[in-house]
């Protein structure tokens, strides 16, 4: 019996698998594929968003302050002018498309920064959104993690986030509490020095409030921005992980 040297045509010939998906959706749309399909699929979109960007994975990063028109616009732009992460900024209690302030502005102006700023509030959208969630201050932080329980390990005050001593100072404190503690175990005398390095510490781990310039003057606003500066520049090398 001759065997056939070609395929049978119709539904019996065989089809040549494609190394494409047909169609964009079985990379970014179906959610019948095993989990273990899915992951890399995502992992290999994530890699070649990084080769696209010369290697470098980019991060969304949401400031938040008050009213979304002083401090946390200033950090969106100051950072938006340093580096090409994707950055927005939000309010707890902003309203929805407010200018920043007028010394906000006039500040970011005469650093030669260009920002067309409109406000917006906090939403559940943003945070999820945002791979790093940054206050300007601690109460900014505990409403955030409050409200947003499920993404508490990505809200940090910008200065503890940004400063690499904040951890250490973190540290030490710790170490002096369990010091202090046993010694009142053990019924020895405590160490004013033990106190007084306490006190010192608590001052510094309690010092992650980013100056407000409402109200205030050009100098105000030029004091907001040194010092958001300085901390943005301790973001930059940390985010990027190298030295600028």
């Amino acid at each position: 019996r001759k065997t056939r040297k070609y395929p049978r045509k119709g539904k019996a010939a065989r089809r040549k698998k494609s190394t494409l998906p047909r169609k964009k959706a079985d990379i970014l749309g179906r959610t019948s594929l095993a989990p273990w399909k899915l992951f890399k699929l995502r992992s290999w979109a994530k890699i070649m968003s990084s080769i696209n960007n010369g290697g470098k994975q980019y991060m969304n990063i949401l400031f938040v302050c008050t009213g979304n028109t002083c401090r946390s616009p200033m950090a969106q732009a100051i950072l938006q002018h340093k580096t090409e992460h994707s950055v927005q900024s939000a309010g707890l209690f902003a309203g929805e498309g407010m200018p920043a302030s007028e010394g906000t502005s006039e500040v970011l102006k005469q650093e030669g920064i260009s920002s067309d700023h409109k406000s917006q509030p906090v939403t559940e959208d943003l945070i999820k959104w945002a791979d790093l969630v940054l206050t300007m201050t601690q109460n900014h932080r505990d409403m955030l993690k409050q409200s947003y329980p499920a993404d508490t390990e990505k809200i940090f005050t910008l200065k503890e986030y940004a400063d690499p001593n904040y951890e250490n100072n973190w540290n030490e404190l710790k170490e002096a509490y369990a010091q202090l503690e046993e010694a009142k175990l053990t019924g020895s005398k405590v160490n004013s020095t033990l106190l007084d390095q306490i006190n010192q510490l608590e001052k510094q781990v309690q010092n992650v409030d980013i100056i407000d310039p409402f109200g205030g003057n050009y100098m105000t606003y030029q004091k907001t921005y040194e010092e958001l500066d300085n901390y943005l520049e301790l973001l930059v090398k940390k985010i990027d992980n190298k030295d600028r």
